[in-house]
């Protein structure tokens, strides 16, 4: 299936500490925008 994150996009980080319950996600959307992730990072 695919993963959608929903977030600000004041809040997106090129470089985040995650924790165990994050997950990475197909694509995020932002008020802004739509990002389509090739292989569920950001940093893609």
């Amino acid at each position: 299936g695919v993963t959608v994150g929903l977030c600000y996009s004041g809040c997106v980080r090129w470089d985040l500490p995650h924790g165990y319950y994050d997950r990475p996600v197909d694509i995020l959307v932002t008020e802004k925008y739509v990002r389509r992730l090739s292989d569920g990072h950001l940093n893609s």
